[in-house]
């Protein structure tokens, strides 16, 4: 399973509350960086005040204060070695550009200076927002706080304190309400309880059957520009998860070109979903050229690992022709 954008939206009462997650596998990630179920929100209580940034190098950008800057503040942890870090990069320099004058985007990594400000120099065009780097322990400070052990991870900060935090794909549903002031703990806590759609799903499944758990998703698909993330997760979990009696390709097609349409078909893992489940669709040229944009956007991302079984899979389309 993959990560990607949580939607606000009301399901019926057979979906169970848990929290919404997953990954394809990377294994050059260390176990301890595996995509974990994050809180939606900073706390259903009062937000917690902002730990020090710790910041020892300002690699890029200017310096900011928590306490004192106007701005919200989006601080994402991350590492030069992350295969899904990069993947963030080109939105987070987009959401930059598109907020400047309401958000500073701050990408925050352990690694010492001498490794990170030749990468980020590297990447130049895709890394144009602040970038600095502070001690493991400072950053363990943040994780403590947010019960995150995995990278990417983003928080959201405004006034000096976490008004959020989650894995970055999830940020989009969210990041309206901050900048526009009706984010606030009542909200929060209701992102924090909205069901998770991929148990939901499998759960209605098993008791109900295919046409009971494709109607729940029926008001997530009626939002076209929320919820990629999801829709990305459950159309890979739809394709690779689900006994092929009760897979339900036609709804995979749906929600993976939906997850795809709503980043501009700029997210690799995206793509690769789509490109599968066009393929088991019977739609072998289309899944070629979505699989081959999957291929092209991880090797431009530097992923590693993960696009040679992309390539992988492309080849095994193209042995089909």
């Amino acid at each position: 399973m993959k990560p990607q954008y949580l939607a606000l939206v009301a399901v019926p009462a057979v979906v169970i509350s848990l929290a919404c997650g997953g990954s394809q596998s990377f294994e050059e990630v260390p176990d301890r960086w595996a995509p974990i179920d994050a809180p939606a929100a900073a706390d259903a209580g009062a937000f917690p005040d902002a730990p020090d940034l710790g910041v020892t190098n300002w690699v890029l950008g200017e310096e900011v204060d928590l306490t004192t800057t106007d701005k919200v503040v989006l601080v994402e942890h991350w590492a030069t070695w992350c295969g899904p870090c990069r993947i963030e990069f080109p939105h987070m320099t987009e959401l930059q550009r598109d907020h400047a004058d309401e958000l500073v985007v701050i990408g925050l990594s352990e690694e010492p200076t001498s490794l990170v400000a030749p990468f980020v120099e590297r990447n130049s065009d895709v890394m144009q927002y602040t970038v600095a780097v502070a001690p493991p322990s400072d950053l363990m400070t943040w994780s403590r706080m947010s019960g995150a052990d995995s990278i990417p991870y983003s928080y959201l900060v405004q006034a000096g304190k976490v008004v959020w935090h989650g894995h970055p794909g999830r940020l989009m549903p969210v990041l309206p309400h901050v900048l526009n002031g009706t984010w606030n703990e009542t909200t929060a806590k209701t992102f924090a309880e909205i069901p998770a759609f991929v148990p939901a799903y499998m759960e209605t499944l098993e008791l109900l059957g295919p046409e009971q758990a494709s109607s729940l998703l029926d008001k997530l698909l009626e939002v076209p520009t929320m919820g990629a993330d999801t829709k990305n997760e459950l159309s890979w979990t739809i394709l690779t998860e689900i006994p092929e009696s009760q897979r339900d390709i036609p709804l995979a097609v749906r929600l993976a070109e939906q997850a795809t349409g709503e980043v501009d078909h700029q997210n690799w893992a995206y793509e690769d979903t789509l490109g599968l489940a066009l393929q088991m669709d019977g739609q072998l040229e289309a899944a070629i050229v979505a699989q081959q944009t999957a291929v092209d956007l991880c090797i431009a991302a530097s992923a590693g690992p993960p696009c040679v079984e992309l390539r992988e899979r492309l080849e095994s389309f193209e042995r089909e022709r």
